[in-house]
């Protein structure tokens, strides 16, 4: 009986226990949070934010930064990085608009280096500041300030504002490597890739290589230096889109781009450099070696310097610009054209360029060496200079097409080139030159087609219509006053229609009359300048 009752007291007494644990609260491990998506691991310290990378059954959960950090707080110890690469972060960061600071990181010889090292399929990163990091990893490939190699998953609205990266291969201000999505980011790091022969491969500003990855609506700033495939934005694109982009990076190195140094079947739109281009072989202001990849709707404006250069891209093989245009003065030994160096294979229709472009052989205001390609609908005004095979609108042309494109003769200094119609700078202003061609120019703000064209008469040479600013409805070009009276003159008109070209252009949001939408579109592009 009292063997019975004192087993009985032996089995309550755990129960007891487990009954008197459950009345306290559960320990709050970091901040608080249970890492589930509708209740996130808070993050209110450097500490805490350091426990992340010591904790690798967490890189599945969801995180929420809840203030502004400063990693350089940790006591001393080296920030633990998020992720391996056999082990990557696949959870969801957080980074609620908040910043971190102090970010330090040195090695000689490691790879997969970032707040995150290693992100993969389903990780996400977002809406997160990084303010002056520093990372230098030596010889180490897939460095990075936020992501080392973002294999899969998506990284969006987060920004690098100042400090520095250095590497080996797959350096970026942002990330070293993607195979991702990178959206609405941006970084002004200074970028430097190894200055060895084996390394300083695949820097960007902001992406190092980018392999099948989608980055859109991104930007870069500060300077990139390394070996090779080094660009404004991306080192090297391997397939992939890259959209709304932009770069105002001075770029140094050896196949080089204003936006991106290599890209390889990639899709490249609506994307612009304007920083300076300086370096060795193949050199462009937006790309400097394109393999069969579309480049559509893109411009460059800065100078370009190298061996083999082109105001927008330096060397291409097989690939498609269409509707592009570069304004830069282009320079080489050889091989140096206003809008590309040389195309082998490649199609360019559509565009201009309007910068000199000078060297010793096979120069040519828009391409200095066309082999086996073909030119349509495109212009050049810029002046060739070179001592041999020089050309106003192509240098050398070999088993290659050029239709119905033009040069200025008086601007350029030629009148004779491998391909295309030399005219006067007054014809080259004319809308009945380029019609007569077969060209597509339409009103000055239509709902067009890429490849077509607008022209104020005797005042400018044609320009492309994504070039033109919504409202720039008249000549001049720009938003003006001129444009405003012409906007009232139409004013609450209806049954605009395309018959109509919406009433000429006034029904600016095409929905069939001219009000108050309108006019907000008109005034948010007041005294806006047409693209050079």
């Amino acid at each position: 009986m009292r063997g019975s009752r004192n087993q009985a007291i032996l089995w309550t007494i755990p129960v007891l226990m487990v009954a008197f644990l459950a009345s306290f609260p559960a320990y709050a491990k970091y901040g608080g949070g249970t890492g589930e998506p509708n209740d996130p691991y808070l993050i209110y310290t450097s500490q805490q934010m350091n426990h992340i990378g010591q904790h690798e059954e967490d890189w599945d959960k969801h995180f929420r930064l809840m203030a502004d950090i400063d990693l350089s707080q940790c006591g001393g110890e080296p920030f633990n990085l998020i992720g391996t690469s056999d082990e990557p972060f696949s959870g969801h960061f957080d980074g609620n608009d908040c910043a971190i600071f102090g970010l330090h990181h040195t090695s000689a010889d490691t790879d997969y280096i970032g707040l995150f090292a290693c992100v993969d399929f389903g990780g996400e990163i977002r809406d997160l500041t990084l303010v002056d990091p520093n990372t230098n990893a030596g010889i180490g490939s897939n460095v990075g300030t936020l992501v080392g190699y973002l294999q899969d998953g998506a990284v969006s609205g987060c920004f690098v504002v100042g400090g520095s990266v250095s590497g080996g291969n797959n350096v970026g201000g942002l990330i070293g490597a993607n195979s991702g999505t990178v959206v609405d980011c941006s970084s002004s790091a200074q970028i430097l890739g190894e200055a060895h022969h084996l390394l300083g491969h695949c820097v960007g500003g902001l992406v190092g290589l980018n392999t099948h990855g989608g980055i859109s609506n991104c930007h870069s700033s500060g300077s990139v230096s390394a070996v090779h495939f080094v660009g404004g934005l991306i080192g090297m694109t391997e397939s992939g889109v890259v959209v709304d982009c932009s770069s105002s990076v001075e770029v140094a190195g050896f196949c080089i781009g204003g936006l991106i140094g290599a890209v390889d079947g990639a899709v490249i739109s609506n994307c612009r450099a304007s920083g300076d281009v300086a370096g060795g072989f193949e050199a462009g202001g937006l790309i400097g070696h394109n393999i069969s990849g579309q480049i559509n709707r893109c411009c460059a404006t800065g100078t370009v310097e190298g061996d083999l250069a082109g105001g927008l891209i330096g060397r291409d093989d097989s690939g498609v610009i269409a509707s592009c245009f570069a304004v830069g003065s282009a320079s080489s030994s050889d091989w140096c054209g206003g809008l590309v160096g040389t195309t082998s294979g490649g199609v360019i229709t559509d565009s201009y360029a309007r910068g000199p472009a000078s060297g010793n052989t096979n120069v040519g205001g828009l391409v200095g060496l066309l082999d086996g390609g073909q030119i349509s609908r495109s212009y050049s005004c810029g002046k060739a200079q070179g001592s041999r095979d020089v050309g106003g609108l192509v240098g050398t042309s070999v088993h290659s097409y050029v239709s119905r494109c033009f040069w200025d003769t008086q601007t350029s200094g030629w009148t004779s080139s491998a391909g295309g119609i030399g005219m006067k700078t007054y014809r080259m202003q004319m809308r009945s030159t380029f019609e007569g061609a077969g060209w597509e120019l339409v009103g000055r703000n239509p709902a067009g087609s890429d490849g077509a064209w607008v022209i104020c008469e005797q005042t400018n040479y044609p320009r492309l219509t994504w070039q033109v600013p919504v409202g720039d409805l008249v000549c001049p070009d720009g938003v003006t006053m001129m444009d405003f009276s012409f906007f009232a003159t139409h004013w609450l008109e209806t049954e605009c229609v395309a018959d109509n070209d919406h009433c000429d252009g006034t029904d600016i949001d095409e929905s069939g009359a001219v009000g108050i939408e309108d006019l907000q579109m008109f005034t948010d592009n007041w005294l806006e300048e047409t693209e050079p």
